[in-house]
C-alpha cells in the first residue's frame, strides 16, 4: 500500500512539473498577445501577473537550491527544462513575426 501511495505522489510531482513547463513555454504567446492588444489597458488583471510572477520564482528558487544540493536532475528539471521551452517558445514568437 505504501509503494501505491508514493506512486500516486511521484505522479502528482509530474504533473505538477508538466503544468509549470506548459505554463512556462505560453508566457511569451500570452505577452505578446497583450502587447498587441488593442487595447490600452490589459485584459488580464494584475493578480494573474502577480501568480505568474510567484509561480515563475518558486520554481526558480527551488532549482538554486537544489544546484547547492547537488541534485542535479532537480535542477535540471526545475531550471534548464523551463529556461529552453521559453527560449523555444520566444524562437516560434520571432520565426511567425519573421515569416508574416
Amino acid at each position: 500500500m505504501p509503494d501505491l501511495i508514493h506512486k500516486q505522489w511521484q505522479f502528482a510531482a509530474a504533473l505538477i512539473l508538466a503544468v509549470y513547463w506548459g505554463f512556462v513555454f505560453m508566457l511569451p504567446f500570452v505577452i505578446l498577445e497583450q502587447i498587441a492588444s488593442e487595447e490600452p489597458a490589459s485584459d488580464l488583471p494584475p493578480e494573474t501577473w502577480f501568480v505568474a510572477s510567484a509561480i515563475v520564482g518558486y520554481f526558480s528558487y527551488t532549482g538554486v537550491r537544489a544546484w547547492r544540493r547537488k541534485w542535479r536532475a532537480r535542477f535540471i528539471l526545475r531550471i534548464v527544462v523551463p529556461t529552453a521551452l521559453l527560449f523555444s517558445s520566444c524562437v516560434l514568437i520571432g520565426a511567425f513575426a519573421w515569416l508574416g
